[in-house]
């Protein structure tokens, strides 16, 4: 370790800051080839399964919020090339999307959240099986602890970024992957469950653990190049790692499988 990090400070200084704009464009890479790994094997069975007649069709909530977190992974990609390649000015122009998809993401989240649990809280979920209901209650109102998080997270931490982006480009690059990392967990959830590598749905604690792992490749270049973990990282980690620890806590507990639905207004 102490070799590679030596040779990497002995490189001329241009070619450092080229194998540092790369080391993002391989990170955004990871999270689309992760993202698509997961999804697309799951969304694919699941439409096999409303064209059978297994499922009910997904609500339009779920296609939006689907496509705006497919065009945030395709544009942080894109926007990591741009910067490798040196194509700025490019960057910046796109980058005015990227502040719009921000709010779109959250909203659409919220508005999904709302019509699936509307869905198993409402009326019609009295057609459903009482054991079969009552499972999916308890996933649902399991899932929204990941969910709420990643929302929340997601949204301080591109909104950091954007705040530092002309002043701070470091900072501002680290914080994009950071905070994509989180709602990354969809992906991982799927993805880990084919590979029969979980702990879902009785606890989170295997997806906690690959979200940390996800944004490794990012801290050990900061460990090589930097001899440090950058500031971003440290704030990342101060702020998950607590979270992780309440969702685990709260996870099918009685008290959070009572008050979910009041908080959401359903019960």
């Amino acid at each position: 370790m102490n070799a590679i990090a030596e040779s990497i400070a002995a490189a001329p200084p241009l070619s450092r800051r080229i194998a540092e704009r790369h080391v993002f464009v391989f990170m955004t890479a990871m999270f689309v080839a992760l993202t698509l790994a997961g999804l697309v094997p799951s969304s694919l069975a699941k439409i096999n399964a409303v064209q059978t007649g297994q499922r009910p069709p997904f609500p339009v909530e779920l296609h939006v919020h689907a496509a705006v977190m497919g065009s945030w992974l395709l544009l942080l990609l894109t926007q990591s090339v741009l910067i490798a390649r040196g194509r700025r000015a490019m960057h910046r122009m796109l980058g005015i999307l990227g502040a719009l998809l921000l709010p779109a993401i959250v909203v659409s989240g919220v508005l999904l959240i709302a019509v699936t649990w509307k869905g198993l809280w409402g009326p019609a979920a009295a057609a459903m099986p009482a054991a079969v209901l009552a499972e999916t209650r308890t996933f649902v109102t399991n899932i929204l602890l990941l969910q709420g998080r990643a929302l929340i997270v997601f949204a301080a931490f591109v909104a950091w970024a954007l705040w530092v982006r002309r002043t701070d480009p470091d900072s501002h690059r680290r914080l994009m992957i950071l905070g994509t990392a989180v709602p990354l967990v969809a992906g991982l959830d799927r993805l880990t469950t084919t590979l029969g590598w979980t702990t879902m749905p009785v606890s989170p604690l295997a997806l906690d653990l690959y979200m940390m792992a996800s944004v490794l490749p990012l801290v050990a270049w900061d460990l090589l190049r930097h001899r440090q973990v950058h500031r971003t990282s440290r704030v990342w980690l101060a702020v998950n790692l607590p979270l992780a620890f309440v969702t685990n806590l709260l996870w099918s507990s009685d008290w959070w499988l009572a008050a979910a639905p009041r908080l959401l207004g359903v019960a």
